[in-house]
């Protein structure tokens, strides 16, 4: 299964001080999709855009200088975005490619105590309630952050129940794909192109 890591440039830069850059280098190796996440992990909109552009560049530079790969996608620390930040990005030689912020359609979260002896029932219950809600439906985005074991533990459910739903595991990619082929659609009207899009896909499929 290929997930997507929305790699933090400070993050990447400790893992490189301590172990070579081992962690984004195994991502890399086996096949997962690597994005920016910015390199400071800001409050976006409350920042100037001089400097979230900055903070962007240091960190695509980052990832690709450690792992040979290019970032395309991007998530803005706590999903706060907008569309001058976005028309910034393009303006930018380094990241003229980041079409759309990648957000998400579910965050299972990550901060419950483990002491909680049905913490495993829990986790069960709300995955089986993420797949009934959505079984009619494609093209799910599940959040899930490090380094909580809560995050593993999801996962590893997510992975036992996807078949019986008919879901799949895919990557945002050809979303992002698709974004590009359209960017004049989307510059005139974002949702109308995107919702287009989604009644057009054929299958169910879960990115992560």
């Amino acid at each position: 299964i290929r997930a997507t890591f929305f790699v933090l440039g400070n993050a990447l830069a400790f893992d490189i001080s301590e172990t070579g850059g081992s962690s984004a280098k195994r991502m890399v190796s086996e096949g997962h999709l690597l994005g920016n996440h910015t390199y400071s992990h800001k409050f976006s909109p409350a920042q100037p855009m001089d400097w979230v552009v900055e903070d962007m560049i240091k960190s695509h530079h980052l990832i690709t200088e450690s792992t040979g790969i290019s970032p395309s996608i991007y998530r803005p620390p706590q999903g706060a975005w907008n569309a001058k930040l976005t028309q910034k990005l393009r303006e930018n030689n380094t990241l003229k490619d980041y079409i759309y912020p990648i957000m998400w359609s579910k965050d299972f979260g990550g901060t419950h105590a483990f002491d909680d002896p049905k913490i495993v029932e829990k986790i069960r219950n709300q995955v089986t309630h993420f797949f009934e809600k959505n079984r009619n439906t494609g093209g799910r985005i599940v959040l899930l952050h490090d380094p909580w074991i809560y995050s593993v533990l999801v996962t590893a459910e997510l992975i036992r129940q996807a078949p019986q739903y008919g879901f799949k595991f895919g990557t945002p990619d050809n979303l992002v794909q698709y974004w590009q082929e359209n960017l004049e659609c989307h510059r005139k009207s974002p949702l109308k192109c995107y919702f287009s899009y989604r009644l057009r896909q054929k299958g169910k499929q879960i990115y992560r």
